[in-house]
């Protein structure tokens, strides 16, 4: 259940941004870029998945928890959501502007 208002609070932080949509749940599962993997990933470091956002149609990520110690609050939990799709878009702007910096023709 807090997933799905952690992706709500993601995406609705995220709609200003995002202007191609996303990929269906099962094109992500086939992607192998789902919430299954992503649950799998956070398996794998010993941790749980606490938070899957969505950043645009190819991208998306996992925010994991470690197993033991105290739960973290669903205001945490969708803090940490926020953060991470904002470091991910963040990341993915300065790709974008480094690489129009590279193509951009010689000034006069």
């Amino acid at each position: 259940m807090y997933h799905r208002i952690i992706i709500g609070t993601a995406l609705s932080l995220l709609l200003s941004g995002c202007y191609q949509g996303y990929k269906p749940a099962d094109e992500l599962e086939d992607d192998e870029r789902g919430p299954s993997a992503c649950a799998q990933s956070c398996h794998g470091l010993g941790m749980h998945m606490s938070a899957f956002v969505l950043v645009d149609r190819g991208t998306s990520g996992c925010v994991c928890s470690p197993n033991q110690g105290p739960q973290p609050s669903q205001a945490e939990l969708d803090a940490t959501a926020a953060a991470a799709a904002y470091a991910m878009l963040e990341a993915q702007r300065q790709a974008q502007q480094a690489a129009q910096t590279q193509t951009a023709p010689p000034s006069p």
